[in-house]
């Protein structure tokens, strides 16, 4: 493969937040044999269109969803050429914002009806043009509006069905679990390149060799993880040093469930679709049992 690793990173520049979070990751990427890409590293009169499509057809592409984003043309046109190629969901790397609303279907409708009304206010100023034959440009403004209003529920669909962590949670853990799954991406389809060009995760210096009472610890766990997901958090909170690498994975999956518990509570999610992901945490908590039982660890 080329001996550079092009990650596209795609955000509102109009959000504060993901201006940060944007700031944050590219900090994180120290090594050279990654290009790290997005608008505002374009050259002079580099062309934006070819920029887009090169970002639909990218294999790494960091998503930074914020409110902003979803009503944003240029950030929703990268998005509508991303849905264009296949395997959408093996070539993003979602960070969803507080205020993106694509996990309420109320507010979903209500970004369906933002491009609705935008693409109607446009289509009502191109009537009222006196010569069509300078209006070629505002078309297709209003073809790229349309592209959108037919991907976005899709789009947002696609996203909240991904099990993503939230900006605190990345930066907690130094965008480890970003990086790991970007870096297993790479290595999976060009073997060996990850270990010559890595991207840098900032380890712990201490990983699960601080466990206490590691035997007490898993009979404890087998009893209960698939019952009681907040007990088991619980005894893993007691039992595991904060400085390893353990429990920063406990605190995702703690950070998951409580949002998780939320939409809930709220009847934001049916009783249906809280199960399916209450079964998906209490698997990650089980796959901590099983890298806690990869180790030997002299008590």
């Amino acid at each position: 493969m080329n001996k550079q690793a092009k990650i596209f990173i795609s955000y509102s520049t109009k959000d504060s937040e993901s201006v940060k979070i944007n700031e944050l990751i590219k900090s994180k990427y120290s090594d050279s044999k990654f290009i790290i890409s997005e608008r505002k590293t374009l050259g002079f009169k580099a062309s934006i269109s070819e920029f887009v499509k090169q970002v639909g057809k990218g294999q790494y592409v960091i998503i930074i969803i914020s409110d902003s984003y979803i009503k944003d043309t240029n950030c929703m046109e990268e998005a509508s050429e991303l849905m264009k190629n296949q395997n959408l969901r093996e070539r993003i790397f979602p960070i969803v914002l507080e205020d993106a609303n694509i996990y309420d279907p109320i507010e979903m409708i209500d970004y369906l009806n933002y491009w609705d009304d935008k693409a109607k206010k446009l289509e009502d100023a191109v009537k009222k043009i006196t010569n069509m034959a300078y209006a070629s440009s505002v078309y297709a403004d209003l073809n790229k509006i349309n592209d959108i209003r037919r991907i976005v529920g899709d789009f947002n669909g696609t996203i909240s069905d991904l099990n993503v962590l939230t900006p605190e949670m990345h930066q907690n853990s130094n965008f480890k679990e970003l990086f790991s799954a970007i870096n297993k991406k790479i290595e999976l389809e060009h073997p060996g390149f990850s270990n010559l060009q890595k991207i840098e995760v900032e380890e712990k210096d201490t990983d699960i060799n601080n466990i206490k009472d590691l035997d007490k610890l898993k009979k404890e766990l087998k009893k209960i993880t698939a019952i009681d997901i907040e007990s088991s958090i619980s005894i893993l909170e007691d039992k595991v040093d904060e400085e390893s690498d353990i429990f920063n994975s406990l605190m995702m999956v703690l950070g998951s469930y409580s949002r998780l518990k939320k939409k809930y509570d709220e009847k934001i999610i049916s009783e249906s679709k809280y199960e399916i992901e209450v079964n998906k945490i209490q698997k990650s908590l089980m796959n901590m049992i099983d890298r806690i039982e990869d180790f030997d660890i002299k008590l």
